[in-house]
């Protein structure tokens, strides 16, 4: 297992150095169940970081100690060299927060929604008026911006919420499973708007997320699995682990089919008519495949690279379910 890691950028975008974020041995636990134990990772500005688990990998429990909501049992977060206790405002004003759980105020607009924030962090006047503005036109909202959030669409609500996280104009934003919830086009919009202010702020991300396809787009990797780390890397560098093809089989003979696979050695996920197996061989065990099921029960086939998904699958024999 890997205890202790220190994450830098590489090969993507320019060095950087100076460490904003430290978690140092961090364990906690809820009566004799582990959640988390001995996590340590050092966040640099300017860095993008995701932590990939499923549900029960200690996920959400890590969010609540990142967001400063829960003391650790074991070790210490530091955010700029300054060890961060639960609740304590400097922390707080510099990091921007979006929750998996909506947490907007359905009765106020957008509009109003960024300017209240703003104001528990000590943001007023017209400066902030100013801020709150320019945030929902970059996001597409200015012709929203007075409409009640309550009327507004999953999609559009949660491009409100990545506005107000930071109206107060943080260092570092949190993510918790941001995209939940919304379609592949709101899901692009999303992450098409939080890059965009990336570029233009020069913010840090860490995202907790289920999602490989999420997690592809941050500098480095954290994979998190029953409260420890199990990996780490780039994108590039972790799916450099898994050199199998993944083959995908939509079939109506799956016993035949997964007969036919486990008498190579291997063994498939099977989810209904699909699946799901990984093989050195790749293209070419299709014709060996079709010929032993019966004609015309193998509807397609696909054989694709690994993605992060499956390497996860590799390294801890679990998937990551869709949450």
């Amino acid at each position: 297992m890997i205890n202790r890691l220190v994450l830098g950028i590489r090969n993507r975008g320019p060095v950087v150095s100076e460490v904003l974020l430290q978690l140092d041995g961090v364990g906690h636990a809820y009566d004799d169940r582990r959640a988390l134990h001995e996590f340590s990772l050092t966040l640099h500005r300017g860095q993008r970081v995701a932590i990939l688990g499923p549900n029960g990998a200690g996920k959400s429990t890590l969010f609540k100690v990142l967001s400063g909501l829960l003391e650790p049992q074991l070790g210490k977060m530091k955010y700029n060299g300054q060890v961060v206790a639960v609740g304590d405002p400097s922390f707080r004003a510099r990091c921007g927060v979006v929750f998996q759980s909506a947490s907007l105020d359905d009765l106020l607009s957008p509009i109003e929604n960024l300017i209240v924030s703003g104001g528990f962090y000590g943001k007023s006047g017209p400066g902030l008026f100013e801020r709150a503005t320019k945030l929902l036109q970059m996001m597409g909202l200015d012709d929203r911006k007075n409409d009640k959030v309550g009327q507004l669409s999953g999609g559009l609500r949660r491009r409100v919420e990545l506005a107000r996280s930071l109206v107060h104009e943080p260092e570092l934003l949190l993510l918790d499973e941001p995209t939940t919830g919304l379609d592949e086009l709101q899901y692009r919009r999303f992450w098409d708007d939080l890059d965009r202010l990336r570029q233009e702020e020069g913010i840090s991300v860490l995202l907790v997320t289920h999602r490989p396809d999420e997690a592809e787009r941050c500098d480095q990797l954290i994979f998190l699995n029953e409260g420890e780390i199990v990996a780490s890397g780039s994108p590039d560098e972790l799916k450099a682990r898994a050199t199998d093809s993944v083959v995908r089989v939509l079939t109506s003979a799956v016993g035949s089919v997964c007969q036919f696979v486990e008498e190579l050695g291997i063994s498939p996920e099977v989810r209904g008519n699909r699946m799901t197996f990984s093989t050195p061989s790749g293209h070419g065990l299709i014709p060996r495949l079709v010929e032993s099921v019966p004609t015309g029960s193998v509807q397609s086939i696909e054989v694709r690279a690994p993605d992060l998904g499956d390497v996860f699958v590799a390294v801890t024999g679990r998937a990551l379910e869709v949450e």
